[in-house]
């Protein structure tokens, strides 16, 4: 990690090499990159669902308004209050989902942060705060008070050790862009919701892809909102601020009175937006209502998060995802968001025969509403293509067909390997010239039982990659021989990197340096 945090992909990392030998079992560190020259290890890692805008198993870290929520791979942010302003402290919460267990203990949690562009930067450690119901940590911490139009840049390094003690820290900063905050009042809002119930906020709300009035080819997108206010005047002015880009930037919509039926003394006021031409399914609102009434603005201390109810398929796939005849094969698709679905249709031909199909079976509700179809164990030779097909409550059809021609599942009779090696590296070090090419190799036989071979590494400190290797049509002096090129190495780079091959009995096979892992040294 560079001593200063730059807009490279960092949070995304994914699958840095296993094992520490033969005797380890192989764990995957997915979105972390350890620190350079460590062997790359391994550590168990989940998602945790921990929504500190709606009350979090901490009393420390209750009452503190609305929350700006960032959420990645690894875990979740916030950062509140949302619109922070000049002089006002700035709090910080971060949700790990590194699983606590005895193979992996976290030692800290720091946030690097500048308010100049980078010009200078300061580190800030974060303290343990609790542990969620999902066993993820829970940090928080103060980043100081900043002066009026300041923008804040942050980045997570989360600190832990390996129960080998090896040391490792992985890096979180918003894709490359790191976290960004502005401070100052957004709209002026002076007021401050009081304790217990709030002047206004949000009691219902939604977003589609075709508003009324719209045909089904219309290229627009709307929300709404119905509001709850307290009746503190006759004259008052009711919206939303709302945002499509995390609150980098926001804007107004005022909302209209509806009825003053709900009770308490109580109207409810609703707001229709439509969006920017292009934000459709992959489309979420983050909105905060807002009160202008008896001389003082409210904002709602808790954020919203609406997500399109059109919908979609989020994702089709079968597992295991290495198939023989002896395999007891299930697919799996999964929807958003949940809730909103009458039913999940698969359809699957076999050896290009007639078309079956069969409605999947509801598993689970989490992010997603998921869904099972048991297609069971099928011979050797066996090729199925298929599709899934959702429907929507109000009618609508999604279909994930692999853009036209199905996903494919192939059978075939188990095979086991008996050998896997010759892992290397072309051109050897010391002769590798900067910005040329570098291969990597590996070999296994008897041919034709390999299933695949993934290539792991990583350039200097940067962020883990994980690649399939290229097979080489026919065998090469009786094995099958796997290669990857990586092009344009950087002058003076150092590339660790580790082999697996998997065999079509499931069988894992590593290449790794007896655990210490491949190095390549590209000359200056």
């Amino acid at each position: 990690m560079p001593a200063r945090v730059r807009p490279v992909r960092i949070d995304d990392c994914t699958s840095i090499v296993l094992t520490r030998g033969a005797a380890c079992t192989a764990l995957l560190l997915v979105g972390a990159c350890t620190d350079a020259g460590v062997p790359l290890a391994g550590v168990a890692v989940g998602t945790a669902a921990l929504d500190l805008s709606h009350g979090a198993p901490c009393a420390a870290l209750e009452g503190r308004g609305l929350a700006r929520r960032y959420e990645f791979a690894q875990g979740h942010l916030w950062v509140w209050p949302a619109f922070p302003r000049a002089g006002e402290e700035v709090h910080l919460a971060y949700d790990s989902v590194f699983l606590v267990d005895n193979s992996w203990t976290t030692t800290g949690v720091d946030v690097r942060l500048s308010d100049d562009g980078w010009a200078h930067e300061r580190d800030v450690s974060l303290s343990f705060a609790c542990s969620s119901a999902e066993r993820a940590e829970v940090f928080a911490g103060e980043l100081g008070a900043f002066a009026d139009d300041t923008t804040l840049e942050l980045a997570i390094a989360h600190h832990a050790r390996a129960y080998w003690g090896q040391p490792g820290t992985a890096w979180f900063n918003n894709g490359g862009g790191n976290f960004v905050l502005g401070v100052g009042d957004p709209e002026a809002l002076t007021g401050r919701t009081p304790a217990g119930e709030p002047l206004v906020y949000v009691v219902g709300g939604n977003l589609w892809t075709t508003p009324e009035g719209c045909d089904a080819g219309c290229d627009l997108s709307s929300f709404w909102v119905d509001l709850s206010v307290a009746n503190l005047a006759y004259d008052k002015q009711v919206g939303v601020l709302w945002s499509l880009d995390g609150w980098k930037t926001h804007e107004l919509a005022l909302a209209s009175f509806e009825h003053d039926a709900l009770g308490g003394g109580r109207e409810q006021w609703g707001v229709d937006v439509t969006l920017p031409k292009g934000a459709q399914r992959d489309s979420v609102v983050e909105l905060a209502a807002f009160a202008t009434m008896a001389g003082q603005s409210w904002l709602d201390p808790r954020g919203q998060l609406l997500r399109y109810t059109s919908g979609r398929i989020v994702q089709v796939g079968a597992f295991p995802d290495i198939l023989h005849d002896q395999a007891d094969t299930y697919v799996s698709v999964a929807t958003d968001p949940p809730g909103v679905w009458s039913e999940v249709t698969l359809h699957w031909t076999e050896n290009d025969g007639p078309e079956e199909h069969a409605v999947m079976r509801w598993s689970a509700r989490g992010a997603y509403d998921n869904w099972l179809y048991h297609l069971g164990a099928k011979p050797a030779g066996t090729v199925v293509r298929y599709r899934a097909e959702a429907r929507h409550l109000d009618g609508s059809l999604f279909v994930d067909d692999n853009d036209g021609p199905g996903y494919l599942l192939e059978y075939f009779a188990p095979a086991s390997l008996d050998w896997v090696g010759n892992a290397r590296h072309w051109p050897e070090n010391g002769s590798i010239a900067a910005g040329g090419s570098l291969w990597f190799n590996v070999e296994s036989s008897p041919p034709g039982r390999a299933f695949d071979a993934e290539l792991r590494f990583r350039v200097d400190d940067t962020d883990g990659q994980t690649v399939i290797m290229t097979r080489d049509e026919t065998p090469r002096d009786g094995n099958d021989h796997f290669w990857f090129r990586l092009d344009e190495v950087p002058a003076g780079a150092h590339i660790q990197y580790a082999i697996q091959v998997r065999d079509r009995a499931a069988g894992l096979f590593w290449q790794n340096n007896g655990g210490a892992d491949y190095h390549a040294w590209v000359n200056d």
